[in-house]
């Protein structure tokens, strides 16, 4: 999911992978590593790399939060809290962010390339706007079973008056 400083919602696509066996290996993943595979496919597409923002990561691992404790796995909560919530509840002043989400992955590698295989979640990894990414991977119990969900906001902060 993406939004312009219009608010209008992108992306509204949700991956979605069945693989529990080996759930908990993808949390005991840093997500530097996330970053780092998102700035290679990034670089690969002739665009610079992300910068990983302590903002972006803390509206992330409230979202990844959110879900498990309201369990559910969706852009919008069901209480009708947005992304933008999130960006807006940690002060992050941003034209333009995006959101990523997943779950039940084994490993970062094959999270990635189900993100790619996307064309929205594509088309924020490889949003050139974007300046900024946060990551949070959190497991627990979702719908009675263990399991790891994934969030990454993506960010262009304000900028500067004068810039």
């Amino acid at each position: 999911m993406k939004v312009k400083k219009s608010l209008i919602f992108f992306g509204v696509f949700i991956a979605f992978s069945i693989l529990l066996p080996q759930t908990a290996s993808l949390a005991t993943q840093n997500y530097s590593e996330v970053l780092e595979l998102t700035n290679l496919v990034r670089t690969k597409n002739n665009l610079p790399p992300l910068q990983l923002s302590y903002a972006l990561t803390q509206t992330a691992e409230l979202k990844a939060q959110d879900m498990l404790n309201n369990q559910y796995f969706a852009h919008i909560s069901p209480q009708g809290k947005t992304p933008w919530d999130w960006l807006n509840q940690t002060n992050y002043l941003y034209s333009m962010a995006g959101e990523n989400l997943a779950i039940n992955f084994n490993s970062p590698e094959e999270m990635m390339a189900q993100w790619l295989a996307s064309p929205t979640h594509r088309a924020n990894i490889l949003d050139p706007d974007f300046k900024e990414m946060g990551v949070a991977i959190v497991s627990g119990k979702f719908k009675n079973n263990n399991t790891i969900l994934i969030v990454q906001h993506f960010g262009a902060p304000m900028p500067e008056v004068g810039e």
